[in-house]
């Protein structure tokens, strides 16, 4: 067994898993059991039922030994669904666009807007809350640069008499309600260059909390953020967006599953900031690994909040990518 091998036990590990001692002693065990047979079959005076017996002790020993390192390498079930979706996505032929196509993502995203209640005349309370959907549609070239048509839809409102103050307010005009965008971007085409990311889980690691920069949020919340970013809308390549996968899979139970059906993973992680427990989650679709949904969940939140406990403060489902005309 080399380090890697050891990397390789380290990773799957799960509670149950023995001791570096009981591991050395079940293997000198059945090292011990191995050598006993070997000499006793060089021994002419050895008698078949002792021979027997000592195989049958041999096979107690190394059953012994295979159910330590079954719970050695015995993963936890989040562990285990997203290497089996990181091995899809590494598998998977990338959808390739030709001249005049784009690999095509069509996303609903709503995102919880909060104002001061001071700003909103007539509203009443601390803030003002209404969640605010918008309709992406991206075309990514081979080269990288992708082409963005966005349309901000109809808020959201939690209050009947919000939709009337949000109007004499002069909102719709200041968030650009039913406004269409057609934005032209040259790569690299999301927050920083995909491409200059590692492979290697642990390296892919440090670099995606370095991109992130300093957070309130705790370390896995802040992967979790990051893996969105690059597996949503971005020209990562199979390798890469397997990478990804395989780091969130090292977070192990750090994560726990919230939807498992056969055609979906959702796996997320829940956190305190502040005054606020949060929900973080990443949707898969089991068949290709794509990315096709993600959420942020204000779980447990605080009278002056505004909005009720269980509200999504950001909700996204994407499609999955395939290749388009461009418009």
């Amino acid at each position: 067994m080399d380090d890697r091998d050891l990397q390789l036990l380290r990773r799957l590990r799960d509670e149950s898993t023995p001791s570096v001692e009981e591991v050395a002693a079940a293997r000198r065990m059945l090292n011990a059991e191995i050598q006993k047979e070997i000499s006793a079959a060089s021994r002419s005076r050895l008698r078949r039922p002792q021979l027997a017996a000592l195989a049958a002790a041999a096979v107690v020993v190394v059953a012994f030994v295979f159910s330590f390192v079954g719970q050695l390498v015995r993963p936890a079930p989040v562990t285990a669904a997203l290497t089996e979706i990181a091995a899809v996505v590494e598998a998977r032929v990338p959808p390739l666009p030709v001249a005049g196509e784009g690999v095509y993502v069509r996303s609903v995203r709503s995102d919880l807007v909060q104002l001061a209640a001071e700003d909103v005349p007539g509203a009443e309370g601390q803030l003002f809350s209404f969640r605010l959907p918008q309709t992406r549609e991206v075309w990514i070239r081979a080269d990288g640069s992708r082409l963005l048509r966005a349309e901000v839809g109809q808020p959201e409102f939690f209050d009947s008499i919000d939709a009337e103050l949000f109007a004499r307010a002069g909102l719709s005009e200041v968030f650009g309600v039913g406004d269409v965008e057609l934005i032209d971007f040259a790569p690299p085409e999301v927050e920083f260059d995909v491409s200059a990311l590692p492979l290697e889980p642990t390296a892919l690691r440090a670099a995606l909390l370095t991109e992130a920069g300093t957070s309130e949020d705790p370390e896995t919340a802040t992967l979790m953020r990051m893996a969105g970013i690059v597996l949503r809308e971005s020209s990562a390549g199979p390798e890469l967006r397997s990478a990804v996968v395989e780091m969130l899979a090292e977070l192990g139970d750090d994560l726990e599953i919230v939807t498992e059906d056969g055609s979906i993973l959702e796996v997320a992680t829940e956190y305190r900031v502040g005054d606020i427990t949060r929900l973080r989650s990443l949707t898969f679709d089991v068949a290709t690994g794509a990315l096709v949904a993600e959420a942020l969940i204000a779980v447990d939140v605080t009278d002056d909040f505004g909005v009720l406990p269980g509200t999504p403060i950001i909700e996204a489902t994407y499609s999955i990518p395939t290749p388009a005309p461009l418009p």
